[in-house]
């Protein structure tokens, strides 16, 4: 009966390992921390990469839209210092990682993904056509 359990317990931590192996993302950040370091730190610059349509429907408070399709082409004259810190999201994580790839490839030194919209359990601007 011990050998069960403890096989089992084995298989059960073996799973689990390589399921956090999978979602190995070294540039995350949890909305919780993001959150702080937004409230703590006025330099920070929270950056949403999806499209206008998507930013104006919603977005979370502070952020600064620039789409992915731009972000090589403008960033450099939006974002000079190189060394700022950005949290950059966008609907579910996957342009969010794309974005980290261009601004690595631009020399930006202090990034962070938040990963999406989806995930920020705080507040987020809703546009009811007043935006």
């Amino acid at each position: 009966m011990h050998y069960k359990f403890f096989m089992l317990s084995v298989m059960a931590i073996l799973i689990l390992t390589i399921l956090s192996a999978c979602d190995n993302n070294p540039y995350a950040i949890q909305p919780d921390t993001a959150k702080e370091l937004l409230a703590t730190d006025d330099s920070v610059i929270l950056l949403d990469v999806r499209t206008k349509t998507e930013y104006d429907t919603e977005h979370i408070p502070g952020s600064i839209l620039i789409p992915l399709a731009q972000l090589e082409n403008d960033i450099e004259n939006i974002i000079t210092d190189k060394t700022t810190t950005i949290i950059i999201y966008c609907r579910s994580g996957n342009r969010s990682l794309e974005a980290i790839d261009i601004l690595e490839n631009l020399n930006y030194t202090n990034l962070y993904d938040l990963g999406g919209i989806l995930d920020w359990p705080y507040d987020i601007h809703v546009c009811n056509g007043d935006c």
